[in-house]
């Protein structure tokens, strides 16, 4: 729900610039589609085959798990090793973020 509010997307990029490069550079002006709210790994999955990611690297940071149960059963395979499952009491962590940065193969993650 973050990314219908601007004010929780501006946190975000705040958060990123936080870290430093590659994170401070990345842009966060396209998110899946504000209007529509359906089992998440689906829209996930949509905006990346929308835009031919799926090859790419990438990763996706979620509070509702995008890898177990019947209802990821279809695109699971797509998300194994992809997916961060961030706490929704806490937020978006540091270790999160650092396993996000070993998904894509990249370092800047603070120690």
């Amino acid at each position: 729900s973050w990314r219908a509010s601007p004010g929780a997307v501006d946190a975000i990029r705040e958060r990123f610039r936080a870290f430093g490069p590659p994170l401070a550079a990345q842009r966060l002006e396209e998110t899946t589609d504000v209007k529509r709210h359906e089992l998440r790994q689906w829209e996930i999955h949509r905006y990346l085959e929308r835009r031919r990611l799926l090859g790419a690297a990438w990763v996706a940071l979620d509070d509702e798990d995008l890898v177990d149960g019947a209802e990821n059963r279809a695109r699971r395979d797509v998300f194994v090793d992809r997916a961060v499952l961030v706490r929704s009491d806490v937020g978006l962590a540091d270790d999160d973020v650092r396993r996000a940065l070993e998904i894509l193969g990249v370092g800047g993650a603070p120690d």
